[in-house]
This record gives C-alpha cells, structure tokens and sequence, in this order.
C-alpha cells in the first residue's frame, strides 16, 4: 500500500465520490456525496493506492491557527480492517504538527441516533486518540446529532508544578 499527498483538484474528487459511493451505510444520501468531493477539491488530501487503485482517502481543512478537521474520510469495503484508515490519520496528523497546528478534529454521528456503522466509526476515532468533546444536536439535523471529536497532536505533559 503506499499513501499520497493529491495536489490534482479532478483527482480529489473523483477519488472522494467514487470511494463514498462505495460505502452508502455511511454515505447514502447522493447529495452529501457530490458536496464532500465538490469541497475535497481545494482541502488537503491523502489517498491510499494498491498500486494505481485508490482505495481510501482522508481530506482536511485548516479550521484555525492551532485545529485542523477532517472532513471526510473512507476506505472502501473490501479494504476495511487492514490499518490503512490508521496510516491515513497518522500521516495527516505527522502534516498538521510539523506545520505547528496542535489540535485534529472529526465531526461524526452522535451515538444518540441509532446507526450500527458509526458505532464503528466511533470507536475508530476513540481508538485512534480522539476524545469526544461536545455533542451538538441540531448541527445538521434533527436526526442526525453531530459529535465534535478531538486529539492533540502533541504529547500532554505529565508533570505539572502548579503553585496555588
């Protein structure tokens, strides 16, 4: 497997639909697709190729001088389980740190609405370091209750010698 930064804007999206239309328990509705790869466009991208298949990707955005968020990510089906989500986030957080950004965000379903695939999603991000922060109901709809996730992309420091 070997992982690429995208630069191409057509690339970009026509990774990100193809890949999303592939998973439809996560990405079924047609419009929220053609929007994520209409945005991939111009964010930061990464891809995992087999050889000259792309077969996940990872896009984020710079939300402001210290966070950057992922914005959508998949793997396809057939590649589930096999750490390529994992080498996707790794490689994406290596980026942002040596830029100086020190926080990685996800927005993602709240475990308030009833979706077997995002309690894998879920603890995917949870297994990968993000700590759930805050659940906003309304965000995109009623039935759909956002969960905001984030990891430092720096080591938390252990010792504190706090004078009171």
């Amino acid at each position: 497997m070997e992982y690429r930064h995208v630069l191409d804007p057509d690339r970009k999206e026509e990774i990100c639909r193809c890949i999303l239309l592939a998973l439809p328990a996560w990405f079924g509705d047609l419009k929220a697709v053609r929007q994520y790869a209409k945005q991939a466009r111009e964010q930061f991208f990464l891809c995992a190729m087999d050889g000259e298949d792309p077969v996940g990707f990872l896009a984020a955005l710079e939300r402001s001088f210290v966070a950057c968020e992922i914005t959508v990510m998949g793997v396809l089906p057939s590649f589930h389980r096999r750490g390529i989500g994992q080498k996707l986030l790794e490689a994406c957080a290596r980026s942002f740190r040596a830029r100086g950004y020190h926080y990685l965000t996800v927005k993602t379903l709240a475990d308030t609405a009833d979706s077997a695939s995002y309690v894998k999603t879920r603890a995917f991000y949870l297994a990968e370091g993000f700590e759930p922060l805050e659940i906003f109901e309304t965000l995109w709809n009623k039935d759909s209750p956002c969960l905001y996730m984030v990891k430092p992309l720096f080591e938390l420091q252990e010792d504190y010698d706090l004078d009171f």
